[in-house]
């Protein structure tokens, strides 16, 4: 099975929009578009599961391909690296307004955030996670 990344799609598209183009060159397991977590609005991207063969074939056919005037991105999907560090700490609990922060236990095992670039270019320690 072949997970592909679909970028650029318009705000417009929905889940059977994206399902009905990308089954006209194969049979589409399973398809999701990402949505704002807050406004619930779509955020131009999605995923689409296909047989190796079929991913293969869509990748060819509607990569750079139009959908209601925006030029599609279809590629193999890509694991996201996880940031942060190997210790026991597993996430942090730090809001900081949607700024990118990153996770990582110091020496005693506390999960402490940081900003992952503070205007100084230095990370700025936030805070630590209780119960950890």
């Amino acid at each position: 099975m072949m997970k592909l990344f679909v970028g650029d799609l318009p705000f417009t598209a929905t889940d059977e929009t994206v399902r009905a183009l990308f089954s006209r060159n194969g049979t589409v397991a399973k398809g999701s578009l990402i949505a704002d977590r807050e406004t619930g609005r779509p955020r131009g991207f999605g995923f689409v599961e296909m047989s190796n063969d079929d991913g293969s074939r869509v990748i060819q056919a509607l990569n750079g391909g139009g959908l209601d005037g925006r030029s599609l991105k279809v590629n193999e999907a890509q694991e996201r690296e996880r940031s942060g560090g190997s210790g026991t700490a597993t996430a942090a609990c730090v809001v900081t307004d949607s700024l990118p922060i990153s996770a990582a236990p110091d020496r005693h095992g506390h999960a402490t955030a940081h900003l992952a670039a503070h205007q100084s270019g230095a990370p700025r320690e936030l805070g630590r996670c209780s119960g950890t």
